[in-house]
């Protein structure tokens, strides 16, 4: 009886099978701000110099709380064409990155950094965002429907007559965004364009894996 029991036991192991499927997820969602990151550099006899130069501007900038940043770094620079290294003066490097909603936030600012002839600025393209809160959210969303869905996929396995299944595995990787391309809408009052508002897709992938008999 026990040879029986144990040969049934067999033929039923026998007959088990994985199954292994991948699901993507995905949310589109409408940017509420922008952002812009700015580099200040600007070249100077003395390090000392470069200090003088930043400090106004870091000062003045803690007014604007859209924007966050102020930290520098001076570094030397040399003559390399002669034949003996020959240092030429300090280089100083200053970056701030703002976060707003309309780019005439930006006005006051511009015209700051322009103030400032010793300096030279640059700036990254204006992009939409989207709300870091708003992100999580709809990540934990996502991740919610990842995990109904392995139930309702062994309800399909069993309504459907493949096997009598059960989950064994959830793998959800991370999630990855679907930045759109930078573009320019018409110039406006302001002394920066805005760009055209275009939603940003976020996704993530689910791994399944189902034991079925």
């Amino acid at each position: 009886m026990t040879k029986i029991v144990v040969l049934c036991l067999f033929m039923i192991n026998l007959f088990a099978y994985d199954l292994s499927i991948s699901r993507e997820f995905k949310d589109s969602l409408e940017p509420d701000r922008m952002s812009i990151s700015f580099s200040l550099q600007t070249k100077q006899k003395k390090a000392r110099d470069v200090r003088t130069t930043f400090n106004p501007i870091v000062l003045k900038m803690k007014k604007y709380a859209i924007c966050s940043g102020g930290s520098y770094r001076v570094n030397p620079y040399y003559d390399y064409q002669s034949k003996s290294r020959k240092l030429l003066g300090y280089e100083g490097y200053l970056q701030f990155s703002c976060k707003f909603k309309k780019v005439d936030e930006l006005d006051d600012i511009i015209v700051l950094f322009d103030s400032y002839k010793e300096v030279r600025v640059q700036q990254n393209p204006i992009s939409w965002i989207v709300d870091e809160q708003t992100v999580a959210v709809s990540k934990q969303s996502m991740e919610l429907e990842a995990i109904k869905y392995s139930k309702k996929y062994v309800n399909i396995l069993q309504t459907e007559s493949i096997g009598k299944c059960k989950v064994s595995k959830i793998d959800i990787q991370g999630n990855s965004y679907n930045r759109p391309i930078t573009r320019m809408a018409l110039k406006s009052e302001s002394l920066v364009e805005e760009p055209k508002k275009v939603n940003i897709d976020i996704s993530l992938h689910a791994n399944y894996i189902f034991e079925c008999n």
